[in-house]
């Protein structure tokens, strides 16, 4: 193993509808806190460039990095132009440190048309993080053969790991997406008599089964109450619409992380619906603060939910959905365990320290296994960083 110190450069990306405590951008903050000499930040810049950019970046990418012109657009279409940007400062980086590694936050929003018309011996020393599942991949990515092209690719579940290993032999290393276990703890709020359901999200959520499977549920128990956190700009569907009709539907947006936090503590349940997942915020969220959840059998939830935990019912079928909550809470003693299984499954398997740690030993094991790799160079970019 090599005994120079290389780097590790890393784009890291935040949302605007998730809180400063909330999403992936954690798993960085603690690479950078472990590996504070290796680990180098290359940030998005915060806001769009102004007109003439996109020129006068096409011509310094093909400066800085040798590129071809290419008329090829992005393989996604979440690309934007910041990404663009950002591949530019990327590539300089893999340029300036040749024994260094790059490692992208989100591939779907960051692996644009910079990156995929970029030098092989550049391509081969990014490690991409995906978070969609390969539903989105199957309807939405462009140029699949981009994946063979990388240097490793990370995922959050068992199917997408499987996914792109049908797709390439590039190295693919499944890790847990974490939760801030210091921010959402359970509260020491007193359970109300009315059971209290909470959804939380807009992104591939199943709004259609939650509004027909919590008509079931009132049919069941009239007294349920359902708090929604959606934001505004993602309640234009008929099925919320059909919830808002209803007044036992309190509606929440633009809310604080410390209000987000004590809907998780004062819930009974956390029931939510989903059309597909890899990993879930709401639900490694919901868990941290001890609460059961129930969800949909779909994606990658098997992974992060198990069944001391919650129940997981059968995809789009409402009924599923709605006997799974009567099923817990038909049963307070269940509900009881549960939450406290909640909170010791977060702490072992969803700590983003020990999250971070794993990745780095999984690159340190790519490194290890693969003399013999085409991508030479991502190998000793690796072996150096985890030295």
């Amino acid at each position: 193993m090599n005994s120079f110190i290389s780097h590790l450069g890393y784009v890291r990306e935040t949302w605007g509808h998730m809180s400063a405590v909330s999403g992936f951008d954690a798993l960085f903050t603690s690479l950078k806190a472990q590996h504070p000499a290796e680990v180098i930040d290359l940030p998005l810049s915060p806001e769009p460039p102004p007109p003439g950019t996109l020129t006068r970046l096409a011509a310094k990418v093909r400066r800085i990095a040798g590129l071809e012109r290419s008329s090829s657009p992005a393989p996604s279409p979440f690309v934007g132009v910041r990404h663009e940007r950002a591949a530019v400062k990327v590539l300089r980086f893999l340029r300036d440190h040749p024994e260094s590694l790059a490692l992208l936050s989100a591939g779907e929003n960051q692996l644009g048309a910079t990156f995929c018309s970029a030098p092989k011996e550049l391509q081969q020393r990014l490690v991409v993080c995906f978070h969609q599942p390969p539903s989105w991949h199957r309807l939405h990515w462009q140029q699949p053969e981009v994946y063979a092209r990388l240097g490793g690719i990370v995922t959050l579940c068992e199917e997408q790991s499987d996914f792109f290993e049908s797709l390439t032999d590039r190295p693919v290393l499944k890790i847990h997406h974490g939760v801030d276990l210091g921010f959402f703890t359970p509260g020491s709020a007193t359970p109300t008599v009315s059971p209290r359901l909470l959804f939380v999200g807009q992104w591939l959520r199943d709004f259609e089964t939650l509004a027909a499977s919590m008509e079931l549920i009132w049919q069941w128990r009239p007294d349920v109450t359902l708090d929604c956190v959606v934001p505004r700009g993602a309640r234009n569907s008929d099925s919320l619409m059909r919830l808002a009709r209803d007044q036992r539907v309190r509606w929440h947006a633009g809310i604080s992380p410390e209000t987000l936090r004590g809907l998780y503590q004062s819930a009974t349940l956390l029931f939510l619906p989903v059309v597909d997942a890899t990993a879930n915020n709401a639900v490694i969220e919901a868990l941290s603060s001890g609460l059961p959840v129930v969800s949909s059998n779909a994606g990658g939830l098997q992974d992060y939910l198990p069944a001391e935990c919650g129940l997981l019912a059968r995809p789009h079928c409402a009924r599923s959905h709605a006997d799974a909550v009567r099923k817990l809470i038909d049963t307070p003693a269940a509900l009881v365990a549960a939450r406290l299984n909640c909170r010791e499954h977060a702490t072992t398997h969803l700590d983003w320290q020990q999250i971070a740690k794993d990745l780095w030993r999984n690159l340190r094991h790519v490194a290890q296994s693969s003399d013999q790799s085409p991508a030479s160079s991502v190998v000793t970019a690796v072996q150096t960083a985890c030295a």
